[in-house]
Order: C-alpha cells, then sequence, then structure tokens
C-alpha cells in the first residue's frame, strides 16, 4: 500500500473508532437504527476486534485526532473516559476508575 494511501485508511479507521467511543458514551449522537447498536452482536465483535493486538493504534495518535475533532457541545467527557466507557466491562463487572488508568 501507497504511503498516502495508508494514511488515509489510518485517519478514517481513527475517526471511526473516536466516533464509536463518542457514541456507546452519548445517547444522544447514536441515530435511530444504527446497526452498530441495534444489531445483535456487533457491538461485541468490534469490541473484539479493536483489543486484537494487530489493530492496535498508539494512544498518541487516537489522542491528537481526538483532540482535532473535539468539540465543546459534545464532548464533556475525556477520551479516557470514553475508552473506559466502551471497554470498562469487558474483563470485569464494574469498569475501572480513571484513577487507576493514569498515564504517569
Amino acid at each position: 500500500m501507497k504511503e498516502d494511501k495508508f494514511v488515509e485508511v489510518l485517519v478514517l479507521d481513527l475517526c471511526f473508532i473516536i466516533e464509536l467511543f463518542r457514541k456507546k458514551s452519548n445517547e444522544d449522537l447514536k441515530e435511530e437504527g444504527d446497526p452498530i447498536f441495534t444489531m445483535s452482536c456487533l457491538l461485541q465483535f468490534l469490541r473484539h476486534d479493536l483489543i486484537l493486538l494487530e489493530n492496535q493504534i498508539p494512544w498518541l495518535v487516537l489522542d491528537i485526532l481526538f483532540k482535532l475533532t473535539k468539540t465543546t457541545s459534545i464532548d464533556a467527557k475525556p477520551l479516557i473516559e470514553l475508552v473506559i466507557d466502551f471497554f470498562g466491562d469487558i474483563f470485569q463487572i464494574t469498569k475501572p476508575s480513571i484513577e487507576c488508568l493514569s498515564f504517569k
């Protein structure tokens, strides 16, 4: 794949992931009949796919794009909280706190 095409695919994937996190965390952003949230098991499939090692995207890249697309009208939560909302209950019943995930 040529470099320009790779960058385009990466940016589109990142935009999809960020919007997925936003929609999962904010009911007002979900459109009626959105297949990701209405089709059986699709959300679980996406969660599984996003945690695969070969699909990992560096946090720094995700955070930069999140900040570039951030709007005050819908982004009351920081990216880490959106990620916790999306993945927080996959491996345990209660979601982890932001403090235990801080990057120090």
